[in-house]
């Protein structure tokens, strides 16, 4: 379907109140901003560089499309099929993407930047270095997901599945993942300064080399966990329930008992304090 038809479909669709079939057509370049395609089939479709701000695609069928560096800005996209879809660099900011489903999609280098994505499948998703400051992805599915390098800070993973996701070299500053699932994801090299872990599970994950400074930890399960390497520990916000095996925290200067300032502090004061009693008592 050429540029051509597929605009005059919509047009016709919108006309007749019903769902535009635009499966296979070719939508380069398109400017179809606040276009409403409400549970349009795109299956196919070529959307590359489209611009699609504050579209309405809610429950669009978008199975194998290119939406590659579109624009897709404040779109309504809940409960779209997105599975397979490439949207390598496409900007979707504050898009709305509940249960939107993303399985097999490629969104490498995306923005999305406070993005709605709760309860989204994002199942063996590419996110690599994909830009997620402080999107909502409670209750999401991300098992297998790639996210290396992608940027989460801030973001709200609230009982999200990230079983077997790879997470290495990402930015997790300061996110909130509370009760998530993270059994066997590979943390290598992540950045969790002041991340909420708060009950999460974190069974035979790869946290090597990743940085837990002011991590809240307090009921998480680190049991079979690699800890090679990671830094903060000394500064830890919380205890876990539970410790890899064979790990010794009583070795480290843990914030919750005394951190290592405080210690030092401590010794500094006491000294001059010691020397008052001994001079009082030569003088009696």
């Amino acid at each position: 379907m050429t540029r051509e038809e597929a605009l005059a479909e919509i047009a016709a669709a919108i006309t007749d109140e019903r769902r535009a079939d635009l499966r296979g057509a070719d939508l380069t370049d398109a400017i179809l901003t606040d276009a409403i395609l409400t549970g349009a089939k795109l299956t196919g479709a070529n959307l590359a560089n489209a611009y699609l701000r504050g579209a309405n695609l809610a429950g669009a069928n978008l199975t194998d499309a290119n939406l590659t560096n579109a624009n897709l800005t404040n779109a309504y996209l809940r409960g779209a099929d997105l599975g397979r879809a490439n949207l390598t660099d496409a900007n979707l900011t504050n898009a709305n993407l509940t249960n939107a489903y993303l399985r097999g999609a490629k969104l490498t280098g995306a923005n999305l930047t406070n993005a709605y994505l709760r309860g989204a499948d994002l199942t063996n998703a590419n996110l690599t270095n994909a830009y997620l400051r402080g999107a909502d992805l409670t209750d999401a599915i991300l098992t297998n997901a790639k996210l290396t390098g992608a940027n989460l800070t801030d973001a709200n993973l609230t009982n999200a599945y990230l079983r077997g996701a790879d997470l290495t070299d990402a930015i997790l500053t300061g996110a909130k993942l509370t009760g998530a699932n993270l059994t066997g994801a590979n943390l290598t090299g992540a950045r969790l300064r002041g991340a909420n872990m708060r009950g999460a599970c974190l069974g035979g994950a790869y946290l090597g080399g990743a940085d837990l400074t002011r991590a809240y930890l307090t009921g998480a399960d680190l049991i079979d966990a690699d800890l090679t390497c990671a830094t903060g520990l000394d500064e830890l916000s919380g205890e876990p329930d539970a410790w890899p095996a064979g790990f010794t925290p009583s070795v480290i200067e843990r914030a919750w008992k005394i951190t290592p300032n405080k210690r030092r502090k401590t010794s500094r004061r006491a000294a001059p304090r010691a020397a008052q009693r001994k001079t009082s008592r030569g003088r009696s």
